[in-house]
């Protein structure tokens, strides 16, 4: 990157006159502003093998303290799909669980967010979260299964969360009960929200 930032200052410095040296320094500024744009357009993807881009990267505004449960709700129900993703990766480390990762927007077989926790007698686990954010529609038990069948992907004896503020069919919470899926709805998200205050 510094060789291509230096290499266009000493063409133009060098022999400022001819279009041969004008045409090289405008790739050469060319090359760098399309670096810049791509690593700024993937710059979540790139968080992973550049710590320091986390910075650039926003971060969901945290909910304001003294929310009432119908501000709450509206405060969750307003937020861009990613944004509450990242919401429940915050939410996961406050409650003390380690390695949490948001998966890419896409290929993510059906998995948000994993996660690392050790309980207290020492038992490891690793979870596997899936955020659904529906306006008008309860999780059903397609979405249940679906994230039963991934978590084997991931790990043979993972633990899965739904997280879904707009609730749960009576057949996806008793899917979700068989499976060993917790299931966290909006009054779940709202009481941790007031444990963190």
């Amino acid at each position: 990157m510094l060789a291509i930032l230096w290499y266009p200052t000493q063409t133009a410095t060098s022999q400022p006159h001819g279009f041969q040296n004008l045409l090289e320094v405008t790739i050469g500024w060319t090359i760098v502003v399309l670096i810049i744009v791509i690593v700024w357009s993937f710059r979540k993807r790139f968080v992973k093998f550049w710590p320091w881009l986390g910075a650039v990267v926003k971060q969901p505004d945290s909910p304001s303290k003294g929310m009432s449960f119908e501000q709450f709700r509206s405060y969750i129900m307003n937020m861009h799909w990613r944004d509450f993703e990242l919401y429940i990766g915050n939410i996961l480390r406050k409650m003390n669980f380690q390695d949490v990762d948001i998966t890419p927007a896409s290929r993510d077989h059906g998995i948000d967010v994993k996660a690392h926790k050790q309980d207290e007698l020492g038992v490891e686990s690793d979870y596997i979260i899936q955020c659904k954010l529906y306006q008008s529609s309860r999780v059903g038990e397609p979405d249940i299964t679906q994230l039963f069948g991934d978590m084997h992907l991931v790990n043979p004896h993972p633990k899965g969360i739904v997280v879904s503020p707009s609730g749960f069919t009576k057949g996806a919470q008793d899917l979700a009960q068989r499976c060993g899926i917790a299931l966290w709805d909006i009054y779940f998200l709202y009481e941790l929200y007031k444990r963190s205050l």
